[in-house]
């Protein structure tokens, strides 16, 4: 049986003051790989795959890192085993690293903290704070949804320098972040989500690649330069 925590849904821009970035994910765990290179940089721990439920019933996968002696802080004596299928919950911080091998950007999030549940609750909610990299990006969806792409600059635990983080936002939103610039200061609350698209490789023999995309759903967003001149 999966649960969702009361609250876990309502987003709230009051929240923002406690930090730059920061995720909590709470759901199911479906896979879990031991790593000691992440994007080419030396890290010691794992990679999971947490699933966590929209409140349309759509699942999301979230990618979450942490380090390997996380695992053993989180078991204790009533904890359930570390295993597919148990409940897993983790705060941490939203990052981007490229792969050298695909040249692909991963997103993922960089756990702080992680703790084993005997039944998967459904928590996914981000906060973050920092600046647009590049000039939002405005069109419409074949279904006719208006959304303007964004890239937010946050600096990146690992590498010291700056996660570039993918979000997406929504209609009378998108319509007004649509104009603003690179550069701008912003924060923001949305949710980790993930949808899958097909590449295409060869368009002359019709050869397509599924692929999935991981990037922050915005609820709300606050352009700071606004708030301070109000």
């Amino acid at each position: 049986m999966t649960n969702i925590r009361s609250g876990s849904y309502e987003h709230d821009l009051s929240v923002m003051g406690c930090g730059g970035n920061n995720a909590k994910i709470e759901g199911e765990l479906k896979s879990l790989e031991k790593i000691d290179t992440l994007c080419g940089n030396e890290f010691h721990g794992y990679l999971a795959t947490i699933e966590t439920m929209r409140l349309s019933g759509v699942a999301d996968e979230v990618r979450v890192v942490f380090a390997e002696d996380m695992i053993d802080n989180a078991k204790s004596e009533n904890a359930p085993i570390l295993e597919n299928g148990c409940g897993i919950s983790v705060s941490g911080a939203v990052h981007t690293l490229r792969d050298p091998g695909s040249c692909r950007v991963r997103v993922f999030v960089l756990a702080e903290r992680v703790e084993l549940n005997e039944v998967p609750f459904m928590t996914d909610q981000v906060t973050l704070r920092g600046v647009i990299a590049s000039k939002p990006k405005y069109r419409k969806t074949p279904m006719g949804r208006q959304i303007t792409e964004i890239f937010i600059a946050a600096k990146n635990e690992i590498t010291g320098k700056d996660s570039f983080i993918p979000c997406i936002c929504w209609q009378k939103t998108a319509i007004e972040v649509a104009d603003w610039g690179e550069s701008d200061k912003v924060e923001l609350v949305g949710r980790f989500q993930s949808r899958q698209f097909e590449k295409v490789i060869d368009k002359d023999k019709d050869v397509r690649e599924l692929r999935t995309v991981y990037e922050i759903s915005v609820h709300r967003i606050n352009r700071l330069e606004i708030q301070e001149e109000s």
